[in-house]
């Protein structure tokens, strides 16, 4: 059985995670500055 494509997917999702977090984290960074 192959790995490789389930660990893509998931370093994908890590990845989007990862930039949605840190969107937000900037989003309620501003707003408090606000």
């Amino acid at each position: 059985m192959r790995n490789k494509a389930c660990r893509q997917m998931l370093e994908a999702v890590v990845v989007v995670l990862f930039a949605l977090l840190q969107l937000v984290w900037f989003q309620t960074e501003t707003s408090g500055f606000d």
